[in-house]
C-alpha cells in the first residue's frame, strides 16, 4: 500500500472513513444504505498486503 495511504489509514478510524462514502452517497440522491464500519474493516484487511497503488482500469466492487 502507498505510504499515503497508510497513513491516512493509520489514522481515521473505521467508522470515520466510512462516513465519508456514506455522506457522499447521500448528498447525490444515492438511497443505499449507510457503509458500515464493518465494510471498511473488511476492506482494510483485504487491501492490507498491497504494494501497488490502485490504478484507473482497476476493477471496481461496489461497496455493499
Amino acid at each position: 500500500m502507498p505510504a499515503a495511504a497508510r497513513a491516512a489509514q493509520a489514522r481515521l478510524q473505521d467508522a470515520e472513513l466510512a462516513a465519508a462514502p456514506t455522506h457522499i452517497r447521500s448528498q447525490w440522491g444515492n438511497g443505499a444504505a449507510p457503509v458500515g464500519a464493518d465494510t471498511v474493516a473488511s476492506v482494510r484487511k483485504e487491501i492490507a498486503a498491497r504494494t501497488e497503488p490502485f490504478k484507473g482500469d482497476a476493477k471496481l466492487v461496489p461497496l455493499k
